[in-house]
């Protein structure tokens, strides 16, 4: 393969010699040969900090010695650039926009720089230019110690075909190609960059404005929601957040990734948020973004969150089977609701008989039996009775003066009701959907019938078993969990996460510190 024409109308496109140019396997390729070429165990190189995480690889690989300049706010710092120059500091690499937190150095800032060490090679790598305000290649390609990457991977859509370039004064360029292997991009690549540089000019610039727009859009949300955003150019934003890793997870839930930065102490308050540049894309990210800071209503499970049947239907269960002969233990109907499919307290007493004892009196059997047990008979008082409120009455009331609440509920209506009506909470929930209305979680259609009926599109649903959480997910809520009446809490809140709980607490009304 033969970069040559693509190398001549990449000079002609900057208006440089095509000597000035090299073609690299991704812009990745060309920082790796330029720290190879200007960099050892003798050099320097100054960075900001934070910055493009290969870069730094890169140096390390090249053995050379990063020194940081911190640009994690404002402006860019190129004085203090030049002030942390050593004697044997050979590079100064800047990173514009900057990766992963946006900011641009304008053009007059990295003149200082070339101007300032101008027997310093100045590495500008502008793989994001094209979503700047400005771009500075043809005027940074007059001053002859400065070496400029690009990309057709951002802007330009072509990840894929991994080509890059670096482009400089011809003594600047001409070492880089003794650093890379003969042939490092294929032809079939080099041709379909060479087409689209040629053809698709006009989508490009569509695709860059259509990012722009989003950029603008979702810099006003977070501003309106009182995060703290850094001054991006680029085609992703960078927000800090009091819990970054519960914002990401959450999202991740919602259907939209992030990039978090665990691992470095600096950036673990934030997290890169990438601009999708599609109209469809863009509506999911807003939502989820919505949704986790702006809820419009809050869905219950009713048993074991707010309901404590521990002594009502789960005991329900173990008298019933246990009348059919079965031997089932509480812990028995504790493994079946934390391994799913078991809302139906019915189905699942008859599944467990079925299991233990190898033969089933069948469903109506065991729902009319179990009802009596439940329910009472001979004016004899039902297990119902046993049923108590998890939390207080206070806290629901004061949760319904900030969001409509829902009841999503596998009981039948009138027992679910029943038990609002006993703890004076009927007129807190403006909806309850209940057994009669629909299938049961986790089918996420009795929680998409509550967001319908109540009129919204952006809620939370608060459950104590998987099914709830994969119907939340399904129906596109934030799932939040609670072990509020689980034998061991602790399996429980590792089940719950494990199908995708963003968040785990041992009773519904810790959810107050999560709003706040």
């Amino acid at each position: 393969p033969d970069a040559a024409d693509l190398e001549s109308r990449l000079a002609a496109d900057w208006g440089v010699s095509p000597d000035s140019v090299v073609v690299t396997a991704g812009a990745d390729e060309a920082l790796d040969r330029i720290c190879r070429a200007y960099l050892d165990e003798s050099r320097s190189i100054v960075l900001p900090r934070p910055t493009f995480v290969m870069l730094e690889k890169y140096v390390d690989l090249a053995r050379g010695r990063r020194i940081a300049v911190d640009w994690r706010r404002g402006s860019f710092p190129a004085r203090a650039f030049l002030e942390a120059m050593k004697p044997d500091t050979a590079v100064l690499g800047i990173v514009t926009p900057n990766n992963p937190t946006g900011m641009a150095a304008t053009i007059e800032e990295i003149r200082i720089l070339a101007e300032g060490a101008p027997d310093t090679l100045v590495l500008c790598d502008l793989a994001y230019a094209e979503y700047a305000g400005e771009d500075p290649t043809k005027e940074l390609l007059t001053f002859p110690n400065v070496i400029v990457t690009r990309t057709v991977s951002k802007a330009w859509g072509l990840a894929g075909l991994r080509i890059g370039y670096a482009v400089g004064a011809p003594e600047l360029i001409a070492p880089l190609r003794a650093y890379g292997g003969p042939y490092p991009v294929s032809s079939i690549s080099l041709r379909v960059a060479q087409y689209v540089l040629e053809t698709s000019a006009a989508r490009k610039t569509a695709s860059v404005a259509r990012i722009r727009r989003e950029r603008s859009e979702l810099l006003r949300l977070f501003d309106r929601l009182g995060f703290e955003t850094c001054a991006s150019e680029a085609n992703f934003l960078f927000v800090r957040f009091p819990d970054a890793g519960r914002v990401r997870e959450s999202l991740l839930q919602l259907g939209v990734a992030v990039r978090a930065f665990p691992e470095d102490p600096a950036l673990a308050d934030s997290l890169r948020i990438t601009l999708p540049g599609d109209a469809e894309n863009f509506e999911t990210l807003k939502s989820a973004l919505r949704t986790l800071f702006e809820p419009e209503a809050i869905l219950f499970d009713m048993d074991g969150v707010i309901a404590d049947v521990s002594r009502s239907y789960r005991a329900c269960i173990v008298k019933t089977a246990s009348s059919f002969g079965a031997d089932v233990t509480p812990a028995d109907v504790e493994r079946a609701k934390q391994a799913g499919g078991a809302n139906c307290d019915w189905t699942l007493t008859e599944r467990l008989i079925r299991e233990c004892a190898g033969t089933s009196p069948g469903l109506d059997a065991v729902t009319v039996r179990f009802q009596e047990f439940y329910r009472g008979t001979g004016g004899e008082p039902g297990l119902g009775e046993t049923e108590s409120l998890i939390g207080s009455r206070e806290s629901i009331v004061a949760l319904r003066a900030r969001f409509p609440l829902a009841i999503v509920t596998g009981r039948p209506r009138d027992e679910a009701r029943s038990f609002l009506e006993k703890f004076g909470l009927d007129p807190f929930f403006d909806v309850v959907i209940a057994r009669e209305d629909g299938p049961p979680k986790p089918d996420p259609a009795p929680l998409r019938l509550a967001m319908e009926t109540l009129g919204v599109s952006r809620v939370w649903m608060i459950g104590d078993t998987v099914d709830d959480v994969r119907a939340a997910r399904a129906a596109g809520a934030l799932p939040l969990g609670v072990t509020s009446t689980a034998a061991d809490a602790t399996a429980t809140e590792v089940n719950l996460r494990r199908a995708g709980a963003t968040w785990v607490g041992s009773v519904w009304s810790e959810i107050e510190g999560v709003l706040s």
